[in-house]
């Protein structure tokens, strides 16, 4: 068993577009929101052992619009009120349709709460080129692409 503690949050969703216009037969702008879904995968007090029985369970979570800012956004503030001294969120993603604007305000925003993001891009370079802290693995999970992003951390 793990004596860091840690917890996993899963996310899914979909992309609302909202018209709206200021007055009648103005040309309506389009503003697109982010519905966001959260799935504990695992608690902070959770076990490991316990944990691992419901993620088969989470099957339908997976789709093609993942709602990546306000998924991550919420990961940094919940991570940033606990009490360890080192905070850092692994993020496992093919970085698709991430805004580089947008992560960079991520960056922003763990820097000031004393987080840290780390990426492990699963068989897209896109990740390298929108986070700071990343490795790509294109041939599965191995051992080493995790010693490699943890070495990139200290």
């Amino acid at each position: 068993e793990c004596k860091t503690p840690f917890a996993m949050t899963g996310f899914y969703g979909s992309y609302d577009t909202v018209r709206t216009s200021s007055t009648i037969g103005t040309t309506n702008d389009t503003t697109r929101g982010e519905a966001l879904t959260l799935v504990p995968f695992k608690g902070w007090n959770e076990s490991v052992h316990k944990a691992s029985a419901k993620l088969g369970s989470y099957l339908h979570t997976i789709n093609d619009s993942t709602p990546d800012y306000s998924g991550l956004k919420h990961v940094i503030t919940d991570i940033s009120t606990r009490p360890e001294r080192r905070k850092i969120v692994f993020v496992i993603t093919d970085a698709d349709d991430f805004s580089v604007r947008g992560v960079k305000h991520l960056h922003t925003l763990a820097d000031k709460l004393g987080v840290t993001i780390a990426a492990l891009g699963i068989g897209s370079n896109l990740v390298g080129d929108v986070f700071r802290n990343s490795v790509v693995v294109k041939n599965g999970l191995e051992s080493a692409s995790f010693r490699l992003l943890a070495n990139n951390l200290k």
